[in-house]
């Protein structure tokens, strides 16, 4: 896969996230979303010739045509990549800092908001680890009773007891 823009050719991450912001300020008026709705190519064409974005679209044009693209998602994920190699630049926080925090902001939308939050994802965790652990537990009790079966009559009472 492509990259869109490879950040570590970037003199200024800092710089780009601005700008980032700026296009996305750009095209979330009013006026915007409805001609991006309405007619995609003057939207496009205008958004070619935005004076102010010249330079941005000269140096990291892939960049561009994926943040006014018409079937973008959300670009939160995206800006706090960036922001997070901005922050690593900068000294600010570490790569492991980093990842973690992108972990947690992962975690928080695809599986605690699954669970209704990290407690109850938690909870369910430990319920399953529970079940599996007394499930073992059972199998293991099973096979160690089968052992030391004398007669076929105990068996079918230990079939018999477990369903």
């Amino acid at each position: 896969m492509d990259k869109i823009i490879n950040l570590d050719d970037a003199p200024n991450t800092k710089k780009i996230v601005d700008e980032i912001i700026k296009i996305i300020e750009y095209i979330s008026t009013d006026e915007m979303i409805k001609m991006r709705n309405e007619d995609y190519m003057k939207f496009q064409d205008i958004m070619y010739e935005v004076e102010e974005f010249k330079d941005f679209i000269s140096k990291y044009f892939s960049l561009f045509t994926f943040l006014i693209d018409k079937n973008i998602q959300p670009l939160d994920k995206l800006i706090t990549m960036i922001n997070m190699k901005a922050l690593i630049e900068s000294g600010k926080i570490n790569d492991n800092a980093a990842m973690e925090y992108v972990r947690n902001m992962m975690n928080e939308e695809y599986i605690y908001k699954q669970h209704g939050g990290k407690e109850n994802f938690e909870r369910y965790i430990k319920k399953m680890s529970e079940e599996k652990d007394k499930k073992d537990k059972h199998e293991k009790e099973k096979k160690n009773s089968i052992k030391n079966i004398k007669s076929k009559k105990e068996i079918i009472d230990i079939v018999n007891k477990d369903n």
